[in-house]
This record gives C-alpha cells, structure tokens and sequence, in this order.
C-alpha cells in the first residue's frame, strides 16, 4: 500500500513524546479524568462507539461504550455516558457502570472514586476494601498501595488496612521491597515495615526500578545500591539513572554513556545520548539521530529524523517524514513508507497508512488493515478500537 506523509512534524513529536498508554503515569490519566469533568452531565456520548479486537483484527467485544482503556488484569475500565465500571474479555460487565473515576486493575485491586466522595479500592469483584475516604491513592506494586490523607501518605496492604499512621509528606510505589518517601521536603528510602534503608536526608533520589539508585545532596551526585552503600561518586556535571546496566553523563555541554562500574565507556562526544535498550544506545549529534552498541560501533547509521526507543526488539526510524521498522540489530524491515509508527506492544506495533492506521506484525507485514476510527496498542492480546458506524 502506497502512503505519503501526511502528519506535520509537531505532531509527530508529539506522538513521539507518548509513544504508548503503558507509558502514561497515573498522573496523566488522573488529570484526563477529572479533566473529563466534575459532574455526571460533563462526559460526553461519543458518536463512534468503542469495542476490541483480537490480533486477527476481529472484533470480539461489541463496541458499545463512550470510553474504553487497554485490559490489565483481565478487567478493562470502560464508560457509559457519564460513569465509568469494568468488563471482562468476554464483554460481560462485571462492574456496573457507577463511578466518577476508575483505574485500571493492579495486583487484584483498582482505585475508584464515586460522585461526590473520595477515593476508595475495589476488589475484581467490585467488593469495596476501603472507606472512600482518601484525597489520592497510588496503584498497588509490590502488595502495598500509597495513600493520602490531607497532606500526608502512608500506606496500606491488599486487604485495604493502614500500615501506620500517615506521616510522609509525598510517597511513591514499591519497587522490589523499597519505595521512595519525602518526610519534610527531603527524600529517602523505606523497606515495606516502612522503616528507612536511607534516611530522608537527599535532595533527589532517583527511581528504584533502576540500579544502581541516583543520589542527590546539594551539589553532590552519587550512586548507592539497595542497602544505601555508596557505590561511586558522579564525577561529571549531570548524571541520569541507570537503564539495562547503562547511564548518561554529561559535561561541558556533551554526553557520553558509563557502566555500573563507573566506566566511561561511550566518550562525551554527543550533543544527547540515551539508553533504550540493553547495550544501546540513541545518539544525536549534527542534527540526526542514530543507534550505537556499547563498543561505539554503529547499529543504525546517524542520519534519521527520529529513533523510537527499542521494544521487543524493534524499533521505528523517521527520515524525509517518513517511518521504517529496523531489528535492534540494524537490518531494516520495511522501506520508509509509514506517515507515523508506534512503538511494538506484544508484537504489533500501530502504524499510519494514508487511508488510517493498522497494525503490522514483528516481521513488517501488515497484519490488520486501517478499517477502524481509532486504535490502540495491544494489551492481553486485545486492543481497543473506535468503530464507524
């Protein structure tokens, strides 16, 4: 199929900047929601129904509802004018439509919120664990969820009960048995008997999914590792966090890369430089981007418009406002004949014909054909989709 480009390029960087909804923080999609409106009367009846399909492009779940996400445990969030409730993958509605807001399905339990009440937790059964009297709660990871009273966190298990009093000024998730906590304007690390492994005495921390963990106390930048040992110091202007092993550094207005061992290991030589993948990396120098390997040698040449980051082995280059898939290996898999791609979810990726936009599979083949108002990326091996009708 021919196509030509047809999407100007601030929209394609802005494409770029949220590739995928399992990119998108909680914050994010708390503010579309309350953004959505207050009242019942505020959502919208969209004109094109939303449904899913299965990766054979057929569609399995009627598309019936306003407002649908991506399924996450087995259990979707969708709406029906002016609430929000749960189905499954059959379809059937296991939660009635009911709330003012609801999020998607963590570890079994889900955050929602009814019309004028506060935030509360369900089970999958739509049983309520908890009094809707929080003012914000984070998803659970790791068993614990965080929660607000006022202005203080703390956090509660999966039967709904507070771990202690409320006392954090800001908390985030669990990460591996740690979550990072402010007490006071200050940042440390706790282990989930909400003891601190690392005193709240840091200006920043870094995030803990990452390893080593980034430090910051007034000039100073070190890395630790999980018990709060110091590993090395930053001996650069900036650092950033570790991805697969990897981290930016930065001086005197250039990049390079270092590895766990403090090693520098891609020279500074770039005017950006980031990690996406294991042992890859994204450069930027002269205006172009390009992918090289933790030896420096070249994997995609540094002459393209924009690199995607790496998923599931792939990922999408931009030239002449173009898009091609290429293998994290460097062989390219299709010309550049896509008006936008997006990047690989369970191996399809979405892109943009000139007739709308489809799916194609990990070998470049075109897999579903644009028949559809709006798609999203595939999750449990369903996506959803806004239908004509």
């Amino acid at each position: 199929m021919k196509t030509r480009p047809f999407i100007l390029t601030i929209l394609v960087l802005f494409l770029f900047a949220c590739q995928t909804e399992k990119e998108q923080n909680e914050e994010d999609f708390a503010n579309e929601m309350q953004s959505a409106g207050n009242l019942e009367s505020d959502f919208e009846e969209s004109d094109f129904k939303w449904g899913y399909i299965n990766k054979k492009g057929r569609l399995i779940i009627k598309a019936s509802f306003d407002e649908c996400k991506n399924f996450s445990d087995g259990l979707a969030v969708i709406r029906v004018k002016g609430k929000w409730g749960y189905i499954d993958k059959s379809g059937k509605m296991t939660v009635p439509p009911q709330f003012q807001e609801a999020y998607d399905f963590s570890e079994s339990r889900a955050i929602v919120k009814k019309y004028g009440s506060k935030y509360s937790i369900i089970d999958s059964n739509g049983n309520m664990l908890t009094e809707d009297s929080y003012d914000e709660i984070k998803s659970y990871s790791d068993g614990l969820a965080a929660v607000r009273i006022k202005n203080n966190w703390t956090y509660i298990d999966l039967q709904g009960n507070e771990l202690d009093i409320p006392k954090f000024s800001k908390a985030y998730p669990f990460k591996n048995g740690l979550a990072k906590v402010n007490l006071g304007g200050r940042y440390g690390i706790i282990d989930k008997a909400l003891k601190f492994v690392v005193e709240a005495e840091m200006d920043e921390i870094s995030d803990l999914n990452s390893y080593p963990i980034l430090v910051k106390q007034d000039d100073k930048q070190w890395y630790i590792d999980r018990s709060g040992k110091k590993l090395f110091e930053v001996n650069y202007a900036k650092a950033y966090k570790f991805h697969y092993g990897y981290a930016t550094v930065k001086d005197d207005g250039l990049m390079g890369i270092i590895d766990a061992k403090n090693n520098l290991i891609i020279a500074l030589e770039y005017q950006d430089i980031q990690v996406v993948g294991p042992g890859l990396f994204q450069v930027f120098k002269a205006g172009k981007f390009g992918l090289i390997n933790a030896e420096g040698n070249s994997i995609i040449p540094t002459e393209m418009d924009l690199i995607l980051p790496i998923r599931e082995g792939k990922t999408a280059c931009m030239k002449d406002e173009l898009w091609a898939i290429y293998t994290d290996s460097g062989k390219q898999l299709t010309s550049f004949e896509f008006g936008m791609v997006w990047s690989f979810q369970e191996g399809m990726a979405r892109v943009a014909f000139l007739s709308g936009i489809g799916f194609i599979d990990s070998n470049g083949k075109v897999a579903i054909d644009p028949l559809f108002f709006d798609v999203n990326d595939f999750s449990e091996g369903i996506a959803r989709v806004q239908v004509y009708e």
